[in-house]
């Protein structure tokens, strides 16, 4: 046996127990150090030198009389009027155990359907908000259409409205036209021959086929040179 003094430190198996709080993570954070601490005592889980000693050990090792020891009284003295079993203890203890498992595994289990129910929740709200966008994309898109549709009525418009005003421009502008292509006789209008074969102001243009250029207006009864080039 070695002369050096022991010195007891944390069973390294044995998780530290944190403050519970109200709150489900940390309560089941506590419960599972519990878990484990217990597993590592009951030689469960980790080393097994770090396991707990039992009042079996102790039977086991001869240090105490496993028939005649009071575990209320803690007296083992002979005639002990209450005689511990130890196959009940035993079975008690894992009946905790299990309990305790149970319980976990019943909190586990809760905590599971909840978050089930939270992701069904937050999928519904998910489904909602997507029908919400498409519903308002096919609006913007219905309300685009119909604005596209009144900018091109606009633009029929007011191409129409050039030509027209291109044509009262094009009425007001002087012709200039051969003989034969002369427009119809109007009081005053004035127009440009190529092909004339007069040039003197006032005298009558009445053929074509020339090479004189001629400006003419109509006076009723014919066509006048009002200038040459």
């Amino acid at each position: 046996m070695s002369d050096k003094p022991f010195v007891p430190t944390p069973n390294k198996n044995v998780p530290q127990i944190g403050e519970p709080v109200a709150d489900l993570g940390s309560l089941l954070t506590v419960t599972k150090s519990l878990k484990q601490g217990l597993e590592s005592l009951g030689g469960y889980r980790g080393d097994m030198a770090s396991r707990a000693v039992t009042f079996i050990d102790l039977v086991g090792l001869g240090l105490v009389p496993g028939t005649t020891f009071n575990m209320e009284t803690g007296t083992g003295a002979g005639g002990v009027a209450t005689v511990v079993n130890l196959d009940q203890e035993v079975a008690a203890r894992k009946a905790g155990d299990q309990n305790l498992q149970v319980g976990l595994d019943t909190e586990e289990a809760e905590r599971i359907a909840a978050d089930a129910d939270e992701a069904t929740t937050r999928a519904a709200a998910d489904g909602v908000l997507a029908d919400d966008i498409n519903t308002e994309e096919a609006a913007r898109i219905a309300a685009d259409g119909a604005l596209q549709g009144e900018i091109d009525a606009e633009e029929t418009t007011r191409a129409a409205v050039d030509v027209d005003l291109q044509n009262q421009i094009n009425a007001l502008a002087t012709p200039v036209v051969t003989f034969a292509g002369l427009p119809a006789g109007v009081v005053g209008r004035d127009a440009v021959v190529t092909d004339a074969t007069v040039n003197t102001w006032g005298a009558a243009v009445t053929v074509g086929g020339g090479a004189l250029v001629v400006k003419v207006w109509w006076t009723g009864a014919a066509w006048t040179v009002l200038g040459r080039a």
